[in-house]
């Protein structure tokens, strides 16, 4: 799924040739690049309907989640599985109008947060709560409980891809923001090698280019059939 993308932006930061790039995964499921250190390119991935979410960091911890809002979906009772009381609370008082767009918006938080984790399912969703940041309506805080063991001040930055669609990015650091990166230039290029050898390239490596040590690319893109297969 969206392979030849992910290979085709590392190398953009990387200077790696993306028939080069080699993937591990983690012991719950997380790809990331061999050999991770402090320096170490981060990325994550996230599909859903016609849409592929990816995020890239320098040596911090992410996670993305993209979720087509899907129709005749009994929120109330999804919730009484996967989130906490407070945010059951909020989805109860919440009109039929916004319950959808409340509830793929604490979802895509949580899974994404599971994610930048790195534990994956094995937290607990209802263990921890998505809750608003005062005066940053696009952020989110993650509160959890001492048993879910997130670390203390991960954030959630809510994104912007389209009525039909949520999506959220998730970082396990304290003070980090969000980056633009066009696409239009993969589909100018019809070989890896072409686009790694404009790696060097700032506003192709936003890392590189910023004074912000944590800076994350978060990039929506369309997918075709053929990469959903």
């Amino acid at each position: 799924m969206c392979r030849g993308t992910l290979r085709r932006l590392i190398s953009l930061y990387t200077g790696q040739s993306a028939s080069n790039i080699k993937f591990q995964v983690g012991a719950n499921g997380k790809p990331s690049l061999p050999n991770a250190d402090s320096d170490t390119l981060r990325f994550n991935v996230s599909h859903s309907g016609e849409l592929a979410l990816l995020a890239f960091s320098l040596g911090a911890e992410i996670g993305v989640d993209v979720e087509f809002k899907r129709a005749g979906v009994d929120f109330l009772e999804l919730a009484e599985y996967c989130f906490s009381e407070v945010e059951r609370a909020a989805l109860l008082a919440s009109s039929d109008s916004d319950r959808a767009n409340l509830f793929y918006e604490y979802w895509t938080c949580k899974e994404a947060c599971i994610k930048a984790d790195g534990r994956g399912l094995s937290i607990p969703l209802d263990e921890f709560s998505v809750t608003l940041v005062e005066g940053n309506p696009q952020w989110r805080e993650m509160i959890g409980s001492e048993s879910s063991g997130l670390a203390p001040g991960m954030r959630s930055r809510i994104l912007d891809v389209g009525d039909d669609y949520a999506a959220a990015v998730v970082a396990k650091v304290t003070s980090w923001d969000i980056l633009q990166l066009d696409l239009n230039f993969i589909q100018d290029h019809d070989s890896a090698n072409e686009i790694s050898c404009q790696s060097d390239l700032n506003h192709l490596a936003p890392h590189r280019a910023s004074n912000k040590a944590r800076s994350i690319t978060a990039t929506p893109f369309p997918v075709s059939e053929r990469e959903r297969r």
